[in-house]
């Protein structure tokens, strides 16, 4: 299978339709919200032209699930792909690792049962706060700094769930959402063969890697992409202080050494700030 795998528009809304139970007689509105997000220039490089048939790249599929995902969680579609272009290089990671680890288990998650080689759940966090537009000056759109959402949203496995969770919800903020990156991936990957056949299976492991090289190529290649990573980790230092470079690299999927330069480049912003505190 060496073709490169791309959706139709209607392979998109017949697939998230299905995963979201969307009734029959609602399609017409569900396709038009998903045409929205197209209107609000999202996904990112994702270009529809007139008269021609869209498609959508593993990528561009998962975007737009993601989106949906979010607008499950009470976003609406402006501040969902507000949100989701603010964070572009969280987001590339997490479904770097997500389409990496479903591609070690193409079948992906069993149904009933957890299994002990289950893929790797990464996770997507963040506070939602949908009372945002009550709580700034100016809407988010003018000011997408001071949205809350953009600003707490962070990726993780399991081991860095189950460790901060009761941080993360017991300070000013009792709340957080998430999205099993990993298990909407496997859900959405549908194939056009019998459930567990050898086809099947063959055609998820190409989309699961084919979406991992294309998550890959759009973080190197993406004008910004270093400002973004520094501006991500240090928001994640300033959150959950990690002191350890091994573990920041870990978590992060860098070098070490990039690790320890974010970790000492916080330390010293940690320590210009008590300064001027006290002059």
């Amino acid at each position: 299978m060496n073709n490169s795998i791309s959706w139709t528009f209607g392979d998109l809304d017949g697939v998230l339709s299905g995963v979201h139970d969307i009734d029959s007689s609602k399609r017409t509105a569900f396709q038009a919200r998903l045409k929205n997000f197209h209107r609000l220039h999202y996904p990112m490089g994702f270009s529809a032209i007139k008269g021609k048939a869209a498609t959508y790249s593993p990528l561009q599929i998962i975007d737009m699930a993601l989106a949906v995902e979010m607008t499950q969680l009470g976003l609406p579609p402006e501040r969902t792909a507000l949100v989701l272009v603010m964070n572009r290089w969280p987001t590339l990671m997490a479904i770097q690792l997500a389409a990496r680890a479903l591609a070690a288990k193409p079948e992906g998650f069993d149904a009933e049962v957890e299994q002990v080689d289950d893929p790797l759940s990464m996770f997507i966090y963040f506070d939602p706060a949908a009372l945002n537009s009550l709580t700034l000056h100016l809407p988010a759109k003018i000011l997408p700094d001071l949205d809350q959402a953009s600003n707490s949203f962070f990726y993780g496995g399991v081991g860095i769930i189950k460790e901060n969770i009761h941080k993360w919800t017991t300070g000013p903020v009792c709340r957080i959402s998430m999205i099993n990156i990993t298990s909407m991936i496997h859900i959405v990957a549908a194939s056009p063969f019998e459930r567990g056949s050898p086809d099947a299976i063959a055609y998820r492991l190409h989309f699961f890697r084919q979406l991992e090289d294309e998550a890959y190529i759009n973080q190197v290649e993406w004008e910004g992409a270093d400002q973004a990573e520094a501006e991500y980790v240090h928001g994640l230092l300033e959150r959950e202080e990690i002191s350890d470079a091994q573990e920041l690299s870990a978590r992060l999927n860098v070098s070490s050494g990039k690790a320890a330069r974010y970790i000492q480049e916080a330390l010293q912003e940690k320590l210009r700030r008590a300064d001027d505190g006290h002059s």
